[in-house]
């Protein structure tokens, strides 16, 4: 179960918490402040830091080890059920993408264009592309299962071959084809 909160505004927070290990797909990454998880990457531990310093540079980072990551990672593996609180920096368009993406259950995939229609923003296409690809909750948030019209997988945040890998986990017998666009020579 996944509970969301927007939450845009992250100037009085002073610490984030992070973890790093691994999961069933690789290296996974989390950070999190008291209230919540604010990311979860599938990123190595240094690249990681990186980037939070990047996103955040004035706020002070600590290694933990706690049971957060074993929660995560229970959720991603689907070894027992566990509730996350994730803390959401996006817009309100974001925030509706993401909570119709977080609908798509395993062992289903949808287009674009279906997420944009279900979303209510059916002549945004692109613009729901976008929220797709900042979506910071790798496997959370299962934008893995979103799809090109025909069938082939666009990119993925953290690597085509883990989403395909991830998707043909979640589906078996399914044979994914990776498209760098949906028009790549041949697609049209």
């Amino acid at each position: 179960m996944l509970n969301f909160q927007l939450f845009n505004d992250l100037k009085f927070i002073e610490t984030i918490q992070y973890e790093s290990g691994l999961c069933k797909y690789g290296p996974l990454s989390i950070a999190y402040i008291r209230d919540g998880l604010i990311n979860c990457h599938f990123m190595a531990k240094d690249p990681f830091l990186g980037q939070l310093k990047n996103e955040f540079p004035n706020i002070h980072l600590t290694e933990t080890n706690t049971s957060y990551f074993s929660s995560v990672l229970q959720f991603i593996e689907g070894t027992a059920e566990t509730s996350l609180n994730l803390i959401i920096r996006g817009t309100p368009f974001q925030l509706d993408i993401w909570k119709n993406i977080v609908n798509i259950k395993k062992g289903q995939t949808i287009s674009y264009k279906k997420l944009a229609e279900r979303s209510g923003y059916p002549n945004a296409i692109r613009a729901v592309g976008a929220a797709v690809g900042a979506n910071s909750f790798a496997f959370l948030i299962p934008c893995h299962r979103i799809l090109y019209s025909n069938g082939k997988t666009g990119h993925y945040r953290w690597g085509n071959g883990l989403k395909i890998k991830i998707l043909e986990d979640e589906i078996p017998g399914l044979k994914l084809q990776y498209s760098k666009t949906l028009f790549d020579e041949g697609d049209q």
